[in-house]
């Protein structure tokens, strides 16, 4: 375009390029360039450097960027106060660390009291689950089984304290968790055994059983997941009472 030109165009507007339509010869195509920082693709560091090189360069140019804004002693302010910060929080992350190291110290002294606590515990009730369930604390599990449990022995029936009750006991079956009961007013005919009860223990009582009604029942050891259930014991008999 002509230094001239009516009505007059400057250099530094942004829809004008130095080839525009006019009078005189032609120049190749040159867009203003625009100013980017990519922010988002510095680390904290990286922007603190850029940021001292930016107000040093404002400052020295500054025939051409003669009113900054920010000016440079404001961006160099703010590198100051995140440098001041950021040894603040070094000076903080020190002494959480020491805190961390020093509460983890203790942890393990406690650690080491309440070891000699169990000890003590286990010494002095003998191992004996009343006396140690007198205080809240946990007992070793036994170990799951791995075979199959064996066949319920001796299984008996007695007479229970109400009608319709029926008392019994069985001898304890290696590998057994609980004990299932079956029963059955024909023991000729094996689709007519029917649930009775499920037990933790080998002695329970039946109830609500009809009087006078003659009964078989019988049993058998269930084991964990992988041991499964053992076989039946031989049936009892006996006429509720």
């Amino acid at each position: 375009m002509n230094y001239d030109s009516n009505p007059p165009v400057y250099y530094d507007d942004p829809l004008s390029f130095y080839d525009s339509p006019g009078p005189g010869p032609s120049q190749p195509k040159k867009p203003m360039k625009q100013v980017v920082f990519k922010l988002n693709q510095k680390t904290l560091d990286q922007k603190l450097d850029f940021t001292t090189d930016l107000a040093a360069a404002l400052t020295t140019n500054v025939a051409t960027y003669a009113s900054p804004d920010p000016s440079p002693a404001t961006l160099t302010g703010k590198v100051t106060a995140i440098q001041v910060k950021r040894g603040e929080v070094t000076a903080a992350q020190t002494v959480l660390d020491t805190k961390t190291s020093e509460l983890a110290v203790l942890e393990g002294e406690l650690d080491d009291l309440l070891t000699l606590s169990a000890a003590y515990i286990q010494k002095t009730s003998g191992g004996d689950e009343a006396k140690i369930n007198l205080l809240p604390v946990e007992t070793k599990a036994a170990p799951s089984p791995t075979t199959t449990p064996g066949q319920v022995m001796d299984l008996k029936l007695s007479p229970g304290k109400n009608a319709g009750e029926v008392k019994n006991s069985i001898k304890k079956t290696s590998g057994a968790q609980s004990y299932e009961y079956e029963s059955t007013t024909d023991p000729t005919k094996p689709e007519t055994w029917v649930h009775l009860d499920t037990s933790s223990g080998t002695r329970t009582t039946f109830t609500g059983l009809v009087s006078g009604t003659k009964l078989w029942v019988r049993a058998r050891a269930v084991g964990g997941k992988k041991t499964g259930k053992g076989a039946w014991s031989d049936p009892a008999t006996i006429t509720v009472p």
